[in-house]
């Protein structure tokens, strides 16, 4: 998602642009692949650590991020986007990911409605073997 257009939803949405949130965005605009807060706090370094988790978890709720793995206790996000669902290869050790195809359709589950789905695939990449 585009920095105006993340901007631009959260206050459509009735959200104020804060500090955090507008780095936030802005991190996603210039950067793919996942991220945890950490990455978000060594490339901010005036980020507030709270807020910062605040601003994840209001992210995810508006759907502009989403969850893809944990990886030694860290939760790791990438931006919604709106191409093509995809899962994750992901090293354990330098956290590289690639993205993977993904043929599943989704189906109806009853009493359920939003199903979503998520699959990370881990192992070790060719550059940390």
């Amino acid at each position: 998602m585009k920095l105006n257009t993340i901007t631009s939803f959260l206050k459509e949405t009735g959200y104020k642009l804060t500090k955090n949130r507008a780095e936030v965005a802005r991190y996603l605009e210039n950067n793919q692949g996942i991220f945890c807060a950490n990455d978000l706090l060594r490339n901010f370094s005036n980020l507030d650590k709270v807020s910062l988790y605040r601003t994840l978890d209001l992210f995810q709720k508006l759907d502009i991020i989403h969850p893809v793995i944990t990886l030694n206790g860290e939760q790791y996000y990438e931006a919604h986007e709106l191409t093509n669902h995809h899962h994750h290869a992901v090293c354990t050790k330098c956290h590289k990911s690639e993205c993977i195809s993904c043929d599943y359709t989704d189906k109806p589950v009853p009493g359920f409605k939003e199903i979503h789905h998520s699959i990370a695939v881990t192992g070790i990449c060719y550059k940390c073997a």
